[in-house]
């Protein structure tokens, strides 16, 4: 799950700011989810990276939004969100 670990973890972090900040048009994480499981992951590993995913969500859930709607937090998880769906465009390339 390492490689899945290193996508999700960025793209649950931009998704959550973006609900947190009204962003709309984050939901990478969930796209990312629906796209793994349209790839054919297994049941076992789809459960791995969502509770993966759920263990952020819940760990970050209380922050207050001060602390999380900044220009400086909004530009790395949109830069590190980029990179996780560069990544994932090519693992799908390399699985292919």
């Amino acid at each position: 799950m390492g490689e899945l670990s290193a996508i999700v973890t960025p793209l649950t972090y931009r998704e959550l700011l973006g609900t947190k900040c009204g962003e709309p048009n984050m939901a990478v994480k969930t796209a990312f989810l629906a796209d793994l499981k349209a790839a054919g992951a297994p049941d076992a590993l789809m459960t791995e990276v969502t509770a993966e995913a759920e263990r952020i969500e819940v760990a970050e859930r209380d922050i207050p939004n001060e602390y999380v709607c900044t220009a400086d937090l909004y530009e790395t998880t949109e830069k590190n969100a980029a990179a996780a769906q560069k990544a994932w465009a090519d693992l799908k390339n390399r699985k292919s």
